[in-house]
């Protein structure tokens, strides 16, 4: 049976570091470095409660690029990737060495400010919007009401 090196993962981000290194291979003489640290919860049987586990990523190029530009601590990531060891020795000439998810796809979920929805994607329970129809989780666009006919569509 063949090993299996994948890891998919929704959470926030709590740290980011983009950073810009040199590269041969790319047009624009530079590519984009993202160190993250995801923040996945994740159910302690021994304390009884949600705890967060710290998961640290490396997204590459376009993505890293989309992620500094869009992204913020605190933001929704849903990301999956390849695990690979990184290896590196201290300045005290000690040996260290974390396991790192190097990220194919990402896909970007809530801002930190976003509203929940609380699973429902009916109305919500703050007050009605100027245009007295009432907030819905995707703005502009509201549940039909009745059937439309032929001669009710515009094209």
């Amino acid at each position: 049976m063949a090993d299996h090196n994948s890891g998919a993962f929704s959470g926030r981000i709590a740290k980011m570091d983009v950073k810009r290194l040199q590269s041969k291979s790319e047009k624009s003489g530079t590519v984009a470095l993202a160190n993250v640290t995801l923040a996945v919860n994740y159910y302690s049987r021994k304390d009884k409660q949600e705890k967060p586990m710290y998961i640290k990523l490396r997204i590459v190029g376009k993505q890293a690029e989309n992620l500094e530009q869009y992204k913020n601590v605190g933001d929704q990531l849903i990301v999956d990737g390849k695990w690979e060891p990184n290896e590196w020795r201290s300045n005290a000439g000690e040996k260290h060495s974390e396991l790192v998810l190097v990220v194919d796809n990402v896909a970007y979920g809530r801002n930190k400010g976003d509203r929940p929805t609380n699973g429902s994607v009916g109305k919500n329970t703050s007050a009605p919007s100027q245009g007295g129809k009432e907030d819905y989780p995707m703005d502009g666009y509201y549940p039909m009401d009745e059937e439309l006919g032929d001669d009710d569509l515009p094209f």
